[in-house]
């Protein structure tokens, strides 16, 4: 995960949950602000008509609010037996918006 000092950031990761920091060229993400997080997409391969697939690392910035038909993460902040993180194109009951994906990665491992 990347991590800032932002609020909402802050509100929903505990550090010790941070598994890395990583460093990016700006020329990467221009466009994108400084509230960054990522996580591997699991679960099936269910975006794969975005290009989406099981394993790749998904980039998404906190400070983008939604727009219809893009994916976002979403939060479930009710602390019931459903996933905490969940990508979604449209909103979701019981989720709070955490932020628009602006980048995927495949992750090859050598």
């Amino acid at each position: 995960m990347i991590s800032t000092s932002s609020n909402k950031i802050d509100e929903i990761v505990v550090p010790d949950e941070i598994e890395t920091y990583v460093s990016m060229p700006s020329c990467l993400l221009q466009g994108c602000s400084n509230e960054l997080i990522i996580f591997r997409a699991d679960g099936g391969n269910h975006f794969t008509h975005y290009g989406i697939y099981e394993g790749m690392f998904l980039i998404f910035d906190v400070s983008k609010d939604f727009k219809d038909g893009r994916l976002s993460c979403y939060l479930n902040n009710s602390g019931d037996d459903r996933p905490k993180f969940k990508v979604s194109d449209k909103p979701l009951d019981g989720y709070r918006h955490l932020g628009r994906l602006v980048a995927s990665m495949k992750n090859y491992e050598v």
